[in-house]
């Protein structure tokens, strides 16, 4: 929930492009890292905390662009309404 509760508070995300954290995060959001050698990965890992900390207009972009994507998939009541659609189609096939 690290990545849910950062994009809640605004930050973009700077994550592993894998299953899990890197799911959530699109290029408004956050920089999503090909995941590869060691040496490789951490040169991109460091590339973009260097973009993200010298770009401040793209930090700014960012960190608007966190919130809006909490929001789209995180956000309870959108939560609430995936979970409801999900109850429902449950309900359809036992009837």
């Amino acid at each position: 929930m690290v990545v849910a509760e950062a994009l809640s508070y605004g930050l973009p995300v700077i994550c592993l492009d894998n299953d899990g954290p890197g799911e959530f995060i699109c290029s408004e959001s956050g920089i999503s890292v090909p995941l590869g050698e060691y040496k490789q990965t951490t040169k991109l890992l460091g590339n973009a905390l260097h973009t993200l900390y010298h770009d401040k207009p793209l930090y700014q972009k960012m960190s608007e662009g966190a919130i809006k994507r909490f929001e789209a998939i995180f956000d309870w009541n959108k939560r609430g309404e995936k979970l409801n659609d999900i109850y429902q189609s449950l309900q359809q096939k036992t009837l």
